[in-house]
């Protein structure tokens, strides 16, 4: 069901025109009632497409946004003393241009962008709701800008501000992931769903992009990745039929569904998969991982329009952590200075700004036995960007100004592939060797610190000590950005490869075929194979990887699932009825045999996947823990269940 309810006065969320909004969810009430629909038909109820946070320069002019602005912080407990202000008139939202000389009215008025926002959804839920007499999922369908700008503040949606509270119930997204490095980055965006709506548990929701040339693999990769990190509904739409769109012309040159049997393809066997363990995917959702991703929305805000750097880094660290199949939550600020953290082993943060709430519920959690792995420059600055101490006290080094080596922002994997080396680090234990790009910061180690790897000049880059029972781990660099940089690159050189040859088109072929043709000698059957399937890269390093996630190898994570082959996305779902594990195989090329060690709690009565049926298994306990083991071969996506008698 549609709202209709998009209606404001002088284009300002804070003026939302009670009226008109009234009215029309009268008329779409009545609506219901004509087609003998209840409330609890109502599957969803999108409000708009694509809103973002209005902007500052407007918000700043706006005197219905002021007199908000003021009542919002009042609410917030804060006094014009705290925003570094005289008294209540000059208690008002600032634009970038004022940043540095009202930093904290700043720090607010970008948070006020999402919470205005927000506020106006609020109150067509609640028009909607009240004509209807019912309660059902209200929200819109919000641009995956979190994953182009890895900022929610490049758009004004911050998934945590936005789902603090009982006002949303519920938040939608897409993956469009337009220039980002791997449609695996709208699993990305759904975690970062799933952990705003954490506390009040609003139900998730995303548009499955099949439209401008999606490739079938893609989809179905991506689909899988979102139902496995508590997406429940789905929609996958076109703009209609070739001739009625907006891409006109010949039906050759339409992306239009009815012209790709491909995706037609691809759609059916998503239905039949979902379809085929609906009963147990319906409740399953990821139990509370040991390894958590603290967000640092402040570092968002006080980073948008200058660098992406952080942000790309914090993304590539969760694509890392999941290629390893290593569950993964993320942490807001404030969950963080709740005491959120408490239960997890692990945490990365990547991002120069902190809470001195949240900042000072770290240190505490480190201090009991937590591993911080802290990326160049975190948690420097606070909210309002003045420095902090709190966590600089922990670090087993002493940390210089950070060198910006390359300015980064927004573009995705067209940025990320052309940034430039600007030195190198070097893992003392390993050899391995990671490139630094766009920051580096010096570190001076403490006396009895650990230097686990040098910059080319032989200083320290990644050094590790203790603090109370804990561990911290500092980094000057940002690995995960060549991470995902040698991905791409490796992808476009193949790419490259193929314009020296005429391209072949393999449809409908067999990859394991001997008898493929060719479209570059020096190209193997299977990299011709993923070229043509899928648009993401698939060629990762395995040693940066494993450097990325050694801190939680380190602490003695044990992943509810194990697997013998990286880039299979494997995800470990519950339900009172058993186990779901979501497969999605992001190689891009068919795998004879997948070796799987899974963490149950009791002997299971059977072990099923969707394609090869009822699997045998073998079960062991060993330390304490009851594991099962078993293979099965994987083309591109399954479920695994796990049923209890």
């Amino acid at each position: 069901m549609k709202g209709g309810t998009w209606r404001k006065l002088n284009n300002s969320y804070c003026q939302p025109d009670i009226t008109a909004i009234t009215n029309a969810a009268a008329a779409r009430a009545a609506k219901l009632i004509v087609d003998g629909k209840r409330p609890e038909d109502v599957v969803y109820c999108m409000l708009m497409d694509e809103p973002t946070g209005q902007p500052l320069s407007f918000i700043a002019q706006d005197p219905a946004y002021r007199e908000a602005f003021r009542n919002w912080l009042k609410v917030e407990k804060l006094i014009p003393a705290d925003l570094s202000v005289t008294d209540w008139e000059a208690v008002v939202p600032v634009t970038r241009e004022q940043q540095k000389e009202f930093p904290p009215l700043y720090y607010y008025s970008q948070r006020f962008r999402t919470r205005a926002l927000g506020d106006f959804i609020a109150i067509q839920r609640r028009a909607l709701e009240s004509a209807c007499g019912g309660s059902f999922p209200v929200n819109v369908n919000f641009s995956d800008g979190a994953t182009y700008y890895a900022n929610f503040y490049g758009q004004g949606v911050d998934y945590f501000e936005l789902l603090d509270g009982n006002s949303q119930n519920a938040i939608c997204g897409e993956d469009w992931a337009n220039g980002a490095s791997s449609s695996q980055c709208g699993a990305y965006n759904v975690d970062l769903m799933r952990g705003a709506a954490r506390d009040q548990g609003q139900e998730i929701s995303h548009l499955l992009i099949a439209y401008a040339r999606r490739r079938s693999l893609d989809i179905k990769l991506k689909a899988i990745g979102n139902v496995a990190r508590g997406v429940k509904m789905l929609l996958s739409f076109s703009y209609g039929v070739y001739w009625g769109s907006h891409e006109g012309g010949s039906n050759w040159r339409s992306s239009a569904w009815q012209n790709n049997p491909e995706i037609w393809r691809g759609h059916a066997e998503l239905v039949r998969e979902i379809g085929s363990v609906e009963e147990m995917l319906m409740p399953a959702m990821p139990p509370p991982a040991e390894v958590a991703i603290l967000y640092s929305s402040s570092s968002d805000i006080w980073m948008v329009g200058k660098s992406s750097a952080y942000g790309f880094n914090r993304m590539h660290t969760w694509m890392a952590l999941t290629h390893a199949q290593i569950p993964v939550d993320f942490i807001s600020e404030k969950q963080a200075a709740a005491g959120a953290l408490n239960g997890y082993r692990v945490c990365y943060l990547s991002g120069p700004n902190l809470t001195r709430t949240a900042a000072t519920q770290v240190a505490k959690w480190v201090r009991r036995g937590g591993t911080l792995v802290a990326n160049a420059a975190a948690a420097s600055y606070d909210e309002y960007n003045r420095p902090l101490t709190t966590i600089t006290e922990l670090l087993p080094a002493e940390r210089g100004d950070v060198d910006v080596l390359q300015v980064t922002w927004v573009g995705g994997n067209r940025v990320m592939r052309g940034l430039k080396p600007q030195d190198r680090v070097t893992m003392a234990a390993t050899g391995t060797t990671m490139n630094v790009l766009s920051v580096r910061q010096p570190l001076t180690p403490r006396h009895d610190a650990i230097v686990k790897a040098t910059y080319d000049d032989a200083t320290a880059a990644w050094v590790q000590g203790k603090a109370g029972k804990g561990t911290v781990q500092v980094l000057g660099f940002l690995p995960a950005l060549d991470y995902i940089r040698h991905a791409l690159l490796a992808r476009l050189n193949l790419v490259e490869q193929t314009k020296e040859d005429k391209p072949v088109a393999i449809d409908g072929l067999d990859p394991s075929s001997d008898e493929a043709p060719s479209t570059s000698k020096a190209l193997s059957i299977a990299d011709r194979y993923r070229l043509e399937a899928s648009t993401n890269p698939w060629d990762f390093s395995a040693d940066v990887r494993e450097a990325i996630i050694a801190p939680t190898r380190e602490a003695g994570i044990n992943p509810p699932v194990i697997c013998n082959v990286p880039l299979v996305d494997a995800v470990y779902m519950t339900c009172d009825q058993g186990i779901v594990i979501p497969l999605a195989n992001f190689t891009l090329y068919p795998l004879d045999q997948v070796k799987f060690s899974v963490r149950v709690e009791r002997v299971p009565v059977s072990v099923e996947s969707v394609y090869q049926g009822k699997i045998d298994f073998r079960h062991e306990k060993k330390n304490g823990q009851e594991r099962i083991k078993f293979s099965l071969p994987l083309d591109s996506t399954d479920f695994i269940t796990i049923r209890w008698r």
